[in-house]
């Protein structure tokens, strides 16, 4: 489809609804951040915030707060079905927002990370 076409698509369906144009194209581009990963769903943050803390804790809890990145993630986070299903993606923020390192063989908390979980816990 070609945008043109698109562009006619959105009058006709405001015009038969009855809709203001800017609408349909505020809900065109939800359901596109939606379908592309741009948006998350609130549970979905939550369910992702959620499993960083606990990558975070279990990390500042290890010896030189490193883990092997070839083991079994989810047992050794202590994550259930559900979570598992999210911890790529709260691994890649974690590494976007440098608070963990990772490479082929391990997973580090970065002096970033270890302050998030102290300040998380009120030690600072």
């Amino acid at each position: 489809m070609e945008f043109n076409e698109l562009e006619k698509l959105i009058v006709e369906i405001a015009s038969q609804n009855e809709i203001d144009q800017k609408v349909i194209i505020e809900n065109l581009a939800d359901i596109l951040k939606i379908k592309y990963g741009i948006s998350i769903m609130n549970k979905e943050r939550e369910l992702i915030d959620e499993v960083k803390n606990k990558v975070i804790t279990k990390l500042y809890n290890l010896e030189n707060h490193t883990c092997k990145s070839d083991g079994d993630l989810s047992k050794l986070f202590k994550l259930d079905l559900l979570e598992s299903d999210y911890l790529s993606p709260a691994l890649d923020e974690l590494q976007r927002e440098s608070l963990v390192k990772s490479n082929e063989s391990q997973i580090n908390l970065t002096k970033e990370g270890i302050m998030k979980f102290k300040e998380f816990y009120g030690e600072i």
